[in-house]
């Protein structure tokens, strides 16, 4: 009889583990949805605060080149490669065969050069309707397309990591630590896809601008 007590004792803790841990797992895509969704409401009901918003991205890719290619000694500065890679977001033929003292020129150089690429966009479409417009319909496209991979690949974390077991390590570590990085990762292709689709955007209707 205790037997057949202690066995039923331990199902039962074991289905209540295996609760908590799914709670836990639900705490932490509940968490990357709060924050994902309030930048989401931000560009429903913040019209005036899009074009804010467009720069922030623009910036941060910069920044992204910048970090990705720059970043030490001028002498392992990658030059060409991020030539390349701004000229590929921004539509731009930048000239980067110049000196400069640090990154933070470089940041400045570029940084002025897309910026004024936007407004050349915002010019050439003209209406400030059609402008928010624009910018809210890229927007939001993206990033329902790069949620949406978020949440899959959380679904297969998830799966991965009840499967592997982490040995001592603990599992809800290593989920957490995974999807922060897989987070990051949708914010900053959510600023290089906005940033290039708005940059890059009526390149066929008018002729290319170029950095001076």
């Amino acid at each position: 009889m205790k037997s057949i007590e202690h066995i039923q004792e331990d199902i039962e803790y074991s289905n209540f583990l295996s609760r908590k841990q799914v709670a836990q797992f639900d705490a932490v895509v509940q968490k990357q949805r709060e924050k994902a969704y309030a930048w989401r409401q931000s560009v429903l009901s913040s019209p005036l605060q899009l074009s804010k918003m467009t720069e922030e991205q623009i910036h941060k890719v910069v920044l992204m080149g910048i970090s990705a290619f720059c970043n030490g000694n001028q002498a392992k500065w990658k030059k060409k490669e991020l030539t390349s890679y701004l000229n590929k977001i921004s539509g731009l033929k930048i000239d980067l065969n110049r000196k400069f003292k640090n990154t933070n020129e470089i940041e400045s150089y570029v940084s002025t050069n897309l910026l004024q690429k936007y407004r050349y966009q915002n010019q050439f479409i003209g209406d400030s309707e059609l402008i928010e417009q624009f910018q809210r319909r890229i927007m939001l496209s993206v990033f329902d397309e790069e949620w949406n991979d978020l949440v899959d690949y959380m679904v297969r974390l998830r799966q991965t990591i009840l499967l592997r077991g982490y040995g001592q390590e603990d599992p809800m570590v290593q989920y957490r630590i995974h999807a922060n990085k897989r987070f990051q990762n949708m914010e900053t292709l959510i600023a290089y896809r906005v940033t290039k689709l708005y940059l890059c955007a009526n390149l066929k209707l008018k002729e290319e601008t170029n950095a001076r």
